[in-house]
């Protein structure tokens, strides 16, 4: 089973009437795909249909998972290195592990 380390990133998104509000991006480092939510938690479960589907479309096409999709760039993993800690889960569908960082403040 694979392992893929997540990087949760907090981003300040700009509203339609100029308010602020912190939307968090879920970062995978071995492939480079992500996906975004209102909190954390939503990111990280965003993440997980991403890499579901993903795996699903790759085994469709008869092709290998992930095949094709380049590792992150080297800040996110030195982000990931930084951040702090928060769990490890499996996701069966797409059999793998992530690891799950949230960035350092």
């Amino acid at each position: 089973m694979a392992t893929i380390r997540m990087m949760i990133i907090p981003e300040s998104v700009r509203n339609d009437d100029g308010s602020t509000k912190t939307k968090y991006s879920a970062i995978g480092l071995e492939h480079f795909i992500g996906a975004q939510g209102d909190t954390p938690e939503q990111a990280s479960r965003a993440f997980e249909f991403v890499l579901v589907s993903t795996v699903a479309a790759c085994r469709a096409l008869s092709v290998a998972p992930f095949e094709g999709i380049a590792r992150a760039p080297k800040e996110y993993f030195d982000a990931f290195e930084r951040g702090h800690h928060e769990k490890t889960f499996t996701v069966p569908d797409a059999d793998c592990t992530i690891q799950r960082r949230c960035a350092a403040a």
